[in-house]
């Protein structure tokens, strides 16, 4: 999963893989994301996962993940702008 953290203004401030996964799950812990978003002084982020098999609707295992995320950062009061899912 990618997260691409950006200022008030949607400018990147970085890029980066948050996690490595195999070829049916990655392991995402939304903390991860959080504390890269603060780290960063990011207001809000943009989170981009790749799905093989060439199916670009989310799985469970996607939407679940993506609630996790959103909790966490609505917590810190960060927005997640925009969450994609590259189909490969």
């Amino acid at each position: 999963m990618r997260v691409i953290y950006l200022n008030s203004k949607s400018q990147i401030l970085l890029a980066e893989n948050s996690s490595e996964g195999t070829v049916s799950e990655t392991a995402v812990l939304p903390r991860k994301v959080v504390e890269g978003s603060l780290k960063n002084n990011a207001r809000s982020v943009t989170i981009a996962r790749k799905r093989p098999g060439g199916l670009p609707e989310p799985s469970d295992n996607d939407n679940n993940t993506k609630e996790k995320i959103n909790s966490a950062l609505k917590n810190a009061n960060i927005n997640v702008q925009k969450h994609l899912i590259i189909s490969v």
